[in-house]
């Protein structure tokens, strides 16, 4: 069994849960919330009863205004019955305290274990099983672990071949992957062969020679789903921290896990007495869309991907740990399209390494620490830290009083002085077990 429980934990689940069941009370019938206006939509398909597989749900949900959940029920002797509002409260404090058990945090998603004993209050209500709930839910949670390996693919990243990046695994999807899956395919009759064959050929011409972030988990599927999407989003996000945007307002990176590459996509009718007369379609891309990372790009970044991966690896004291998630922040900033949310981002992550505290002053110190972090000379620190006094004029135009980044090339001064900022951080990352011994050893370097 993959799941035991401390008697202390077992006590309080079977409190919680056996409370839960107090709170099951019958639900008025839901209001009519048909809209006063239905949009004309256009059908593409129509579905049949032969078309849907198995009995449909047998809960459901109460949302609110905004979509989110607030109860749920099910139907019993001709009536609605469940949890809402409070009663739905109670079960999600139930979860939340499942989720901080060693034994489930890892493996469990929040809809599986809401799933689960939203399950068990109605199985035991109706009298379909008389176990107790932390049964029920060791059962439940042996029965959907399962080791999956994931592949989430990156929106137009090609590498020249596989690569790490710590524990993150960047692979290749090969011509001969694509051939193995359609071969596959093929084998398996089907009523509409022509259309599913459409199908992988946009799959492939969309993902073949991409790189994908590829993940061994162990966990119920839809947590696993999460873990897998996590890895990919830090693994795009350090992979990012090599990208040209980093040191150009003008460009943004579109690294990101497919479908969440954000590109902006325009469409425009042609009217000659209110018919159509064309369609013009198209995107909004500043920069490249796709990026490509050959053995000679590798090779230049070799000492960044190096610190980078070490960084992945072990970022446990103080100092690392900071960083890591400094550049997780910064990296946001390759992907912003506007100038002044490129320079949130970039700031955000630098007073995060370079101040103390929210009492410090933070034009005078950033610019200073920066100066002395990678200036090489009196001339090259005095530049940095006008760049940065310039740079923080323009952020507070910006945020109390909206006006638009229109410095762009200071903008882009002080976006390589950042990215070299925290390239130098990453090299020294071994020096330092705390932010303090930096700003320590930054303050000390202005009076040697």
């Amino acid at each position: 069994m993959e799941f035991e429980l401390h008697p202390e934990a077992l006590k309080r689940m079977e409190e919680l849960s056996n409370g839960l069941l107090q709170l099951v009370v019958a639900q008025p019938s839901a209001p009519d919330t048909s809209p006063a206006f239905t949009p004309d939509y256009h059908p593409i398909a129509k579905l049949s009863e032969s078309d849907i597989i198995g009995f449909g749900p047998v809960s459901q949900s109460i949302v609110d205004f905004a979509g989110n959940e607030v109860g749920r029920t099910f139907r019993h002797n001709g009536h609605e019955v469940g949890l809402k509002e409070d009663g739905f409260n109670s079960l999600r404090k139930l979860v939340s305290m499942i989720q901080r058990l060693p034994a489930f945090g890892e493996t469990m998603s929040t809809e599986f274990l809401t799933d689960t004993t939203f399950d068990w209050i109605r199985k035991l209500y109706t009298g379909e099983i008389k176990e107790n709930f932390p049964s029920h839910l060791v059962k439940a949670a042996d029965e959907s672990v399962e080791s999956f390996q994931i592949c989430i693919p990156l929106y137009r990243v090609f590498l020249q071949h596989d690569l790490n990046i710590g524990d993150i695994k960047f692979q290749v999807l090969t011509r001969d992957m694509f051939d193995a899956w359609e071969n596959s395919a093929k084998s398996v009759e089907r009523t509409n062969a022509e259309r599913y064959q459409e199908f992988l050929n946009r799959r492939r011409a969309d993902l073949q020679g991409c790189a994908a972030v590829v993940v061994d988990v162990r966990a119920e599927r839809q947590r696993a789903v999460e873990l897998a999407r996590e890895c990919a989003d830090d693994g795009a996000s350090l992979l990012r921290f090599l990208s040209p945007a980093n040191w150009d307002p003008t460009l943004r990176s579109y690294c990101a896990p497919v479908g969440q590459e954000n590109i902006v996509r325009t469409a425009e009718f042609f009217l000659e007495e209110g018919q159509f007369t064309s369609l013009q379609e198209g995107a909004i891309v500043k920069g490249p869309a796709h990026w490509i990372l050959g053995e000679a790009d590798l090779q230049k970044f070799s000492r960044s991907l190096k610190a980078l991966s070490g960084l992945r690896l072990d970022h446990g004291n103080d100092f690392r740990k900071a960083l890591y998630d400094a550049l997780l922040i910064y990296s946001r900033n390759s992907t912003a399209t506007q100038a002044s949310d490129k320079l949130v981002f970039i700031l955000v992550a630098i007073e995060a390494m370079l101040i103390r505290n929210t009492s410090e002053p933070l034009q005078k110190n950033i610019g200073e620490r920066m100066a002395f972090l990678i200036g090489k000379n009196i001339d090259e620190r005095k530049d940095i830290a006008t760049n940065v006094a310039q740079i923080y004029q323009v952020r507070s135009s910006f945020i109390h009083h909206g006006t638009l980044v229109r410095e762009v090339e200071a903008l882009r001064n002080f976006m390589a002085n950042a990215w070299t900022c925290f390239h130098t951080l990453l090299l020294n990352a071994a020096r330092f077990s705390s932010r303090e011994e930096l700003i320590v050893a930054l303050e000390d370097r202005k009076f040697a």
